[in-house]
């Protein structure tokens, strides 16, 4: 602020220089008075380059760098007038109004300090952002700009016509308010981008509201929106930004959704996808949390005119405690296979075999637990009979129900004792399907420290109950086993200056009697419990009898920059009356290598019997410049056809707001280039671009597409899709 009194003191001097001293006292003591004045009616200040106070109007003029403060808010102006019962100011020139939760520039303004409210004219409002430091997020501020804006209360704001954008606006960026009385002239601020409207509404911490609301890039208009509305809460009622797109096989799509915050710990989404050309589908998500439940499900219908059949998708999750017992369910059930395959928007969705749904009630005890258990399984593979050439059905066995009831780890002396008991149905459809008992006992024993040893011995009866056998075995058969397992560890360490040294061999041996007649399929139980099996494997199973030994070494060495491991196993069996000669089973190596930049693991299985390679995987990734990395794998299996498989992937940022990363995927026996992924963003200070460029491999009926969509991230809007683009072209033959 200048220095008012000297300004005083020379005018006064310049003009009274023939007054005595007493007056001149006087005369300057009744000016300062005026220039900084504590007012009684409200608890307020107000200080000025000049000042006037007209008694009968019961107002105050002042003139020049003008300060009024009223407990939390503070008002600059070029000139103010002040009606001190009333506290109504009126404000015009270079004008700032702040308080806790708003930053305002005008032109002029219209305000109660008691109340704080009022109208600003040609007005830019900061809406300041009170959740990042509670939350210890991004700080998002909103700007806000209006030829008149009325201030209806502390949160609440109303303007027939305005912009609001979260845009660092010209007025930060040029220190507007850090100097508020070196302020510039007002101007309008052109941010990146801004939503203009009418009829805006804005309650802070609920909602911003308008109708005939334009999207805005640099002024020019983009996209129209009849009504537009937006929590300005995590959780808020209002309309979500829709999807906006076009696809080569699915036509224009819109996709708008409704966010219901139903209470504090329920809400909704309702959403709706009309794509032009296949039809219309509708869905509903609702999700909850309480103090002994919570879960969230969905449900969503496609009317598919194209393909002329109806999708159905139901998922969701449920986990609840009735006092000690537990209830969960997860759900994944799709009626059509091809869904994800043709409305995924991500890989991982599109290459799943199976979707698989489970619910459980569990009961527990002081040492065990019974429980009830459903599972239901959804084949997501081409149908055999749509194959060329057809290829007979396999029909996936579903578990509904299982009652079981489980035994803890108990030790009994020192031995550890344990039991699981479960009676099965399975239902399949045109196969084998029935009821199955299944109980397995199960000891332990462990001793040693330098060395230590590990031992179990399990029993197994397991009977079946069976319907649609088909003359492949009898309606009632029945097996009785053991297992025997037995593992031994040592370690050793060498430590350096530099590093360490750790050498871990083991060895271990498995004993099972086999059985010669064959039994049916249904899950892991039925082949001694196979850790590798998936579902299905066929139809039915013959188990052999097992004596296998293996030996490992786990050889790692690790250094500040460098390191490597190692482990190699080599089964021997000694049951070789199958294969004579081919005790010696497939070896096992693995290989982890990290250097500087770069990085390598290998597991390579090898037939030394027929020197054959089973299977392998091999990933590269290095480390090229600061920000770019690129990676490529190998995949292979020995299987019919042979499965020979390579990806690469690659990611680097170009600057610091360009970032593009990319995945393809090869196909050697299956089709050749499958699919593909190139991935553009950009960021800004309040907003990013996010361009996709992608692949989806054809199956038997559907050729592959190639999309291109954009997506625009808002910072405090989410993201808003703008376009896309897709085409479908038939694979040569």
């Amino acid at each position: 602020m200048r220095n008012w009194k000297q300004d005083i003191g020379k005018i006064v001097c310049a003009s009274v220089k023939k007054a005595q001293l007493p007056v001149y006292i006087f005369f300057l003591s009744f000016l300062m008075s005026y220039s900084s004045v504590a007012l009684a009616a409200t608890p307020a200040t107000i200080t000025a380059d000049f000042m006037e106070h007209f008694k009968d109007e019961d107002k105050y003029v002042a003139t020049g760098n003008v300060i009024l403060k009223n407990d939390k808010t503070v008002v600059h102006a070029d000139r103010a007038v002040l009606f001190e019962k009333a506290a109504h100011v009126e404000a015009e020139g270079h004008v700032i109004y702040e308080d806790e939760t708003t930053l305002i520039n005008a032109e002029r303004a219209e305000l109660n300090l008691d109340t704080r409210t009022g109208k600003m004219y040609n007005a830019l409002i900061l809406l300041k952002d009170q959740k990042s430091l509670e939350k210890k997020r991004t700080k998002i501020d909103f700007w806000i700009n209006s030829d008149k804006v009325e201030k209806i209360n502390d949160t609440h704001y109303y303007a027939s016509t305005a912009t609001f954008t979260t845009c660092e606006t010209i007025a930060e960026t040029e220190g507007r308010y850090q100097a508020p009385l070196e302020n510039k002239a007002f101007a309008p601020d052109n941010p990146d981008w801004c939503f203009k409207g009418s009829n805006v509404d804005i309650l802070i911490g609920d909602r911003i509201a308008g109708k005939d609301m334009v999207y805005r890039v640099k002024g020019q208009p983009l996209i129209y929106f009849p009504y537009f509305r937006m929590p300005d809460t995590d959780r808020q009622t209002g309309l979500i930004y829709p999807l906006l797109g076009h696809s080569n096989t699915k036509g224009y799509e819109f996709s708008p959704e409704f966010f219901w915050a139903i209470d504090e710990n329920k809400d909704a989404t309702l959403s709706l996808d009309y794509f032009s050309k296949r039809g219309v589908g509708e869905g509903l998500e609702y999700r909850y949390l309480d103090i002994d439940d919570k879960g969230k499900w969905y449900a969503y219908h496609l009317g598919d005119r194209q393909e002329k059949k109806d999708y159905f998708v139901f998922k969701g999750m449920h986990d609840q405690k009735f006092g000690d017992v537990k209830v969960w369910a997860d759900i994944n059930y799709v009626n059509q296979w091809d869904y994800y395959n043709q409305f995924a928007p991500n890989r991982d969705s599109r290459i799943e075999r199976y979707t698989q749904s489970s619910a459980e009630i569990s009961v527990p005890f002081s040492n065990s637990r019974a429980y009830l258990l459903g599972q239901h399984w959804v084949d997501l593979q081409t149908p055999p009979a749509l194959q060329t050439p057809p290829l007979p059905s396999q029909p996936v066995p579903q578990r509904l129900p299982e009652v079981g009831y489980v035994i803890n780890p108990t030790n009994i002396g020192p031995l550890l004792f344990s039991m699981n008991t479960s009676l099965a149905d399975f239902m399949r459809t045109g196969d084998v399907n029935g009821q199955r008992l299944n109980i397995n006992p199960r000891l332990w024993y462990s001793f040693g420290d330098a060395v230590q040893v590990f031992q179990s011995l399990s029993g197994r009866e397991t009977a079946y109950n069976l319907a649609n056998t088909e003359n492949t075995y009898s309606s009632n058969p029945h097996r009785e086993t053991f297992q025997y397992d037995a593992y031994a560890l040592t370690r050793f360490v060498k430590q350096y200056e530099s590093g360490t040294h750790v050498i871990e061999p083991s060895l271990s041996y498995t004993l099972s009697p086999g059985y010669s007649h064959p039994l049916p399929l249904f899950d892991s139980v039925d082949i001694n419990n196979n850790y590798y099996y998936t579902q299905p494997l066929g139809t039915y199973a013959l188990i052999s009898r097992t004596s296998l030994a293996q030996f490992s070494v786990l050889n790692q060495l690790s250094f500040r920059d460098f390191s490597v491991s190692a482990r190699l196993i080599q089964p021997y069996a000694f049951n070789t009356v199958a294969a004579p000669g081919h005790a010696f089973q497939p070896t096992s190596l693995a290989l982890w290598v990290t250097s500087g930049p770069v990085s390598v693991s290998l597991n390579e299985v090898e037939d030394l019997n027929t020197m054959k390679e089973q299977s392998s995987t091999a990933t590269v990734s290095w480390k090229l410049a600061e920000g770019t990395t690129m990676s490529v794998s190998r995949y292979y299996a020995l299987t019919v056809p042979v499965t020979e498989q390579y990806s690469a992937g690659f990611a680097t940022a170009l600057s610091k707001a360009w970032t593009v990363f990319g995945n393809m995927w090869y196909d050697q026996n299956q089709g050749g280039f499958r699919d593909f992924a190139l991935h553009t963003v950009y960021t800004a200070q309040c907003w990013g671009l996010d361009l996709l460029f992608q692949r989806k491999p054809p199956d038997t009926i559907h050729p592959s597409e190639y999309s291109l969509s954009f997506m625009v991230q808002l910072k405090g809007f989410g993201g808003l899709k703008l376009y896309e683009y897709s085409s479908q072209f038939q694979q040569k033959q």
